[in-house]
């Protein structure tokens, strides 16, 4: 990692630290990596994705690049859409 990008991590941490009244809580970027070559495996490309989801291809890029939380109902759309079995969810959402 870049002394770029640790700079912005260590400014990221201490504001968000302020905005919780000085408590500490540890976030972890995911990486959604597997899950976005999935969708270009079933679906070629994000925006015809998020068409048969029913949502904008900004929600679905929002939600890869961890800006936007997964709910537990996109989980469940998401993997019904990709054909991603139960045993499997966690390699494609928690890694």
């Amino acid at each position: 990692m870049s002394l770029k990008g640790l700079n912005y991590i260590m400014y990221f941490k201490a504001t968000f630290k302020q905005y919780l009244g000085g408590k500490e809580m540890i976030y972890m970027m995911r990486s959604y990596q597997k899950l976005r070559a999935r969708i270009v495996e079933k679906y070629g490309n994000q925006g015809i994705f998020a068409q048969k989801l029913g949502t904008s291809e900004i929600t679905v890029s929002k939600k890869l690049c961890d800006k936007v939380p997964f709910t537990h109902n996109d989980i469940v759309k998401w993997c019904d859409l990709l054909e991603i079995g139960q045993d499997d969810i966690g390699s494609y959402f928690f890694t």
